[in-house]
């Protein structure tokens, strides 16, 4: 059965280690509107989120609601881009995935306006980088087997049922990792999902999403750092992506064991 793979999203994320005052959210929202439509975004949107703190040994939590906003670029196949700024953090996602340096400067481009300003005022809790990627099988889902997309071990945790393409499953393992002195938290879910076509049949695909984590600590972190952190999470996000699937898979792909290669 032949298999068709594509990278669905990258997302970088920046979270703050607190809320940041509306007047910061302004002030960045004004500064973007300057280069909008240079960067070919339509307009801003107010957008609110909510967030839900617990306190140890308490039963109680607090849902927090603050402002913020965003702005998506579209294209014929729908949203491509989007920026969300709030007072919780930073977010920048696109499915117009090509190369990773294309995407990493595309992210700068887009989004540098606003770190100086975030990190004069506030440190940054966490910054983080995630990958989709899917694999989508041509033929009937239950003769689809994920053995020919992903590696053996992976597969060992799930029934042969599944193994043999029978049932949908998920997988979801996390663990820490070190690079160069920092602590990098990863997290990877592979799903075996059904769904339909344009027109209507039944398809079967493998999901994969990888993300990598840096929470630094105190004084690890300034922001002429940031590409240099994004571009480990990369690579960190690449060498787990490639780990887990079957040397077939890295054929199709373009990818060598050790995560390098054209996927890069």
């Amino acid at each position: 059965m032949q298999q068709r793979h594509a990278i669905e999203r990258v997302r970088f994320d920046i979270a703050f280690a607190e809320q940041i005052p509306q007047r910061v959210i302004d002030a960045v929202q004004r500064k973007f509107e300057e280069r909008r439509e240079q960067l070919r975004f339509g307009p801003v949107q107010p957008a609110e989120f909510h967030q839900v703190s617990f306190q140890v040994g308490t039963p109680s939590s607090v849902l927090q609601k603050a402002g913020g906003w965003q702005s998506l670029r579209d294209a014929s196949t729908g949203t491509v881009e989007a920026l969300i700024v709030n007072q919780a953090g930073l977010a920048y996602e696109s499915t117009d995935y090509r190369t990773w340096e294309m995407a990493l400067r595309r992210f700068i481009s887009v989004a540098e306006f606003g770190v100086d300003q975030f990190a004069a005022v506030v440190d940054f809790r966490a910054l983080a980088l995630d990958y989709t990627d899917r694999f989508i099988f041509q033929g009937v889902p239950v003769e689809a087997s994920p053995e020919e997309i992903l590696d053996l071990d992976l597969l060992a945790s799930v029934s042969e049922g599944a193994r043999k393409g029978l049932y949908t499953w998920h997988v979801h393992r996390g663990w820490f990792d070190r690079l160069d002195g920092r602590t990098i938290l990863m997290n990877q879910n592979v799903d075996a999902v059904d769904g339909k076509t344009h027109t209507g049949s039944d398809v079967r695909s493998i999901q994969i999403y990888t993300r990598a984590e840096f929470r630094p600590e105190p004084n690890q972190f300034v922001t002429s750092d940031l590409e240099a952190i994004f571009d480990q999470l990369h690579t960190l996000c690449n060498e787990h992506f490639s780990s887990i699937i079957s040397e077939s898979a890295r054929s199709m792909v373009g990818m060598r064991s050790n995560g390098s290669g054209t996927h890069a």
